[in-house]
C-alpha cells in the first residue's frame, strides 16, 4: 500500500492553552499518532507558537504551508 503524504500544522496563542492540554507537543503527538495509524507520511511540520488565530496574516507558518507546492 502506498503511503499518502501529509503536513502537520499546530498553533497555540496563549500560555493558558499550552498548559491546558493544547500544548504544541500534545498537538504534535496526537497528529503524529493519527498519521501512523492511517499510513500517512508526514513531510513537514508547521508550528505557530504564540500567534493569534484571528487572521492568517499573523500566522507565518500557516502562510508558508499554504504556499507549499504539495498541496
Amino acid at each position: 500500500m502506498n503511503k499518502k503524504t501529509a503536513a502537520i500544522y499546530v498553533r497555540v496563542s496563549t500560555e493558558e492553552q499550552a498548559t491546558e492540554g493544547f500544548s504544541i507537543q500534545a498537538q504534535l503527538s496526537e497528529l503524529e499518532r493519527y498519521a501512523l495509524q492511517n499510513n500517512l507520511d508526514i513531510v513537514e511540520r508547521y508550528i505557530d507558537e504564540g500567534f493569534s488565530g484571528k487572521t492568517i496574516e499573523g500566522r507565518p507558518q500557516m502562510r508558508r504551508l499554504l504556499k507549499e507546492p504539495f498541496l
